[in-house]
């Protein structure tokens, strides 16, 4: 029976991220996924994305790590919230998830700089900023 695949855009704060079969590497605090189904995939995450991939095991759902990130974190939950699922919506795209329907053709696909790009191209940002002290 062929499984129901959830589209990027659609995926919501009840959506529980599993991570798929994906290569990674922990270098300095920043994870490297390499991976991809169909094409040859490498996405770069901070060291505050690089957490959130750590939460995406299948026991939560993104608005519950949303939620536990911006406790622990000290951080507004409303933007912890928006940077969780803008991650999540885009390593779905990548194929990156486990249930999520995916571009699995094209060209490779490199992400060598940071997580999220800000609006209009003002520059990478942290999905996650720090509190402020």
């Amino acid at each position: 029976m062929p499984v129901d695949l959830l589209a990027p855009n659609s995926i919501d704060g009840s959506f529980v991220p599993r991570r798929s079969a994906t290569a990674s590497v922990e270098l300095d605090g920043e994870i490297v996924l390499a991976g991809g189904r169909g094409r040859a995939t490498y996405y770069r995450l901070d060291p505050v994305a690089s957490l959130v991939w750590s939460c995406f095991d299948g026991s939560g759902s993104a608005d519950e790590i949303a939620h536990d990130l911006a406790a622990e974190l000290g951080a507004p939950a409303q933007v912890v919230s928006g940077d969780v699922m803008t991650l999540t919506r885009a390593l779905g795209q990548l194929c990156f998830l486990e249930g999520v329907a995916c571009d699995e053709g094209g060209p490779p696909v490199v992400q060598p700089v940071a997580l999220v790009a800000g609006p209009a191209a003002s520059g990478p940002r942290r999905v996650v900023e720090p509190p402020s002290t």
